[in-house]
């Protein structure tokens, strides 16, 4: 089972690395990816305009979430780096799996969906823009960290 497990390592290790590639290019270059590539945005809308349309409140919460999000990518790869184990990456693909099939799908549909200040974002910009991805890459977690079983010669 060594290609799973290279696999699974593989795929924890895309989420930090393109987490934080993405955020620090947000935070440090341009900043429209808050409004664009990085969230759900109603179609049609410019991302530019979007972002100086906004009040600066607002826009320093794009800078402040990205910073919360790069220290869940700093802790990911602490643990894949320090703690470089089977049993690591086999709980890391399950926890992946998990945020990506329950916890997002709760604050897309559950937590932003049913609110009037997101009009213009309906279920199909949060399924087209944001859930297809997750979906996918939460069953290629769950496979990862459910069905590939960890080498037991190498658990610590």
């Amino acid at each position: 089972m060594a290609v799973g497990n290279f696999l699974r390592k593989l795929a924890n290790w895309l989420i930090p690395v393109l987490l934080t590639f993405q955020y620090l290019m947000a935070m440090f270059i341009d900043p429209t990816p808050f409004v664009g590539d990085l969230s759900p945005t109603v179609p049609g809308t410019d991302p530019k305009a979007t972002w100086a349309g906004m009040s600066p409140t607002a826009r320093g919460l794009g800078p402040q979430l990205a910073g919360w999000a790069i220290c869940y990518c700093i802790i990911m790869a602490g643990f894949m780096t320090f703690e470089n184990t089977e049993r690591t990456h086999q709980l890391m693909s399950r926890i992946n799996a998990f945020i990506m099939l329950v916890w997002w799908p709760i604050v897309w549909y559950g937590a932003m969906l049913p609110k009037e200040d997101y009009s213009g974002i309906d279920a199909t910009v949060y399924f087209y823009q944001m859930s297809i991805a997750e979906t996918i890459m939460g069953i290629i977690y769950l496979a990862l960290g459910f069905l590939v079983p960890a080498d037991k010669t190498k658990l610590t």
